[in-house]
């Protein structure tokens, strides 16, 4: 092979690494953005041909190559049907987020009525338990009045013993 060849070869190379690089980070980009919502959580929500190559650890120069012309396409027309999907604008992103802060408030309103309802029905079983034991402590008194001197003798059975 020849110097001349392992350059091509080296250089494609070289473009399939930026290529795999580019596409990961524009996967890793939508998922983030489905998972919030529509608003993409870093560089302030804006997405860009730059954040994109920031995000896959490129140089901000590395699309204006001629070699990565149909990567530069790519990214731009993976661009435009994001843009189209995702949550930009401050006023947007502002009312985007302030929804999901009131569906955690209402969640969190839910919880604490339920652990309030928790708490009073374990209060109520304490008092409930506490009114049984009394009674059967009384109980209990009773028949040791009625039968006074008589004493209970509990004898262990020795382990594996047959009754003969």
């Amino acid at each position: 092979m020849s110097i001349r060849d392992q350059g091509k070869f080296q250089a494609l190379a070289r473009k399939d690494t930026t290529r795999k690089k580019v596409l990961a980070a524009m996967k890793e980009m939508e998922t983030e953005i489905d998972s919030n919502k529509g608003v993409y959580p870093y560089n302030g929500g804006k997405i860009s041909q730059q954040e994109v190559l920031r995000r896959a650890s490129l140089s901000a120069a590395a699309l204006q190559k001629n070699t990565h012309e149909d990567l530069r396409n790519d990214v731009n027309a993976w661009l435009a049907v994001v843009m189209k999907k995702a949550i930009t604008g401050a006023k947007s992103v502002r009312r985007s987020v302030m929804d999901c802060v009131d569906e955690v408030k209402t969640d969190l309103d839910r919880i604490m009525q339920q652990w309030a309802e928790a708490e009073l029905e374990h209060i109520d079983s304490q008092q409930t338990s506490s009114q049984r034991i009394a009674e059967l402590e009384r109980e209990i008194e009773g028949l040791r009045r009625l039968t006074p001197g008589l004493t209970l003798t509990v004898v262990p059975f020795e382990k594996n013993s047959r009754r003969k």
